[in-house]
């Protein structure tokens, strides 16, 4: 089965995996995406999140976000995630809702 990230934790702003080879790693930096494999800033307590997710990064009081264990599971729930959230939604209504314009360049994303 090979190396697999079975727990994450967060400490301060860096995410701390561990792996079932007992191995660590330890990611840092400013997009929170990448150090959590959540390509789609999908939260912790959504169906994905809580399906998949390995750990919780939390930015801030309203911001909590599933770390995945990889950037393909992380992609695998996104792809669960937009369909199932946005069914009945146009893009552009799926962006505003998604990537609202409180914290995001929203039209630039449309």
């Amino acid at each position: 089965m090979g190396k697999q990230a079975i727990k994450a934790e967060q400490k301060g702003k860096s995410v701390i995996y561990y792996y079932n080879d007992g191995t660590t790693e330890v990611r840092s930096g400013d997009n929170i995406a990448v150090k959590t494999n959540n390509p789609g800033n999908i939260s912790a307590y959504s169906v994905e999140g809580k399906k998949y997710g390995i750990g919780v990064y939390k930015r801030d009081s309203d911001n909590i976000f599933a770390i995945f264990p990889d950037v393909e599971t992380g992609e695998k729930a996104l792809r669960e995630y937009l369909p199932r959230r946005y069914k009945d939604k146009t893009i552009e209504e799926t962006i505003y809702i998604y990537a609202p314009p409180k914290c995001n360049n929203t039209e630039a994303y449309i």
